[in-house]
């Protein structure tokens, strides 16, 4: 099946890309990349922290722990929780958290819902709302560490006339600006959620996602890079 934007779904994507970059300031996505889009039966899709993401923090977990304990181990000390083992310890608990990290969207439709947990254990921030309410999928694009977009308009070398020096003095990206790719859902009530933001050249991996949850969920696709 193919989707196409509907009517003016291009502004309100538009429209809603700003206001999402100030409520949310990003994605909530894997802490070493994109999530994964697996199907778990046949009513159910599930975007969630990849396998490759569990084990790489799990071989840091041990690896920090032996190097935790090896004072105890081969040095005869009787605890870890010595002053000189304080950045060991610290590094010891931000790969426990990043192991036991959940960022989970869950698209049910024989619960009618969709569902988000994100966060740690019992710390766990539990989201959703009725599949019904779901109006689009899509995907955009925004420089982070950019306020406002610049459009193909804005652009001395765009139009059909721009100069070959207009073309030479194109305005750069300034250090630390990145261009982001983002995967949204956007509700009935014109509310964006980030499902997922990776880097630009990720960009035909996030519309074929995009593409699959919309067939899925039997909603538009929207394509806020279309024009970009």
């Amino acid at each position: 099946m193919r989707f196409r934007e509907g009517p003016g779904g291009r502004g309100r994507l538009a429209a809603a890309r700003a206001d999402a970059v100030e409520r949310n300031g990003g994605a909530q996505v894997s802490l070493i990349g994109s999530l994964s889009l697996r199907e778990r039966g046949p009513d159910r899709l599930v975007l969630a922290v990849p396998v490759y993401h569990r084990v790489f923090f799990g071989v840091l977990t041990v690896l920090t722990v032996f190097i935790l304990c090896s004072g105890v181990l081969f040095e005869g000390e009787t605890t870890v929780l010595l002053p000189r083992n304080t950045v060991a310890i610290l590094l010891v608990l931000v790969m426990v958290f990043g192991l036991v990290y959940e960022d989970r969207w869950t698209f049910d439709r024989a619960a009618g819902r969709v569902q988000n947990r994100f966060g740690a254990l019992f710390l766990a921030r539990r989201t959703g709302f009725p599949m019904s309410d779901l109006a689009s999928v899509g995907v955009d694009r925004f420089t982070r560490g950019r306020l406002v977009e610049e459009t193909p308009a804005q652009d001395p070398a765009a139009s059909d006339g721009g100069s070959f020096l207009a073309r030479g003095f194109r305005p750069r990206r300034r250090w630390g600006e990145q261009r982001v790719i983002r995967l949204l859902a956007v509700d009935r009530e014109g509310q964006v959620h980030v499902l997922d933001a990776g880097p630009a050249h990720r960009l035909g991996l996030f519309r074929s996602r995009g593409l699959r949850i919309a067939g899925f969920c039997g909603v538009r696709f929207e394509d806020g890079t279309a024009t970009d």
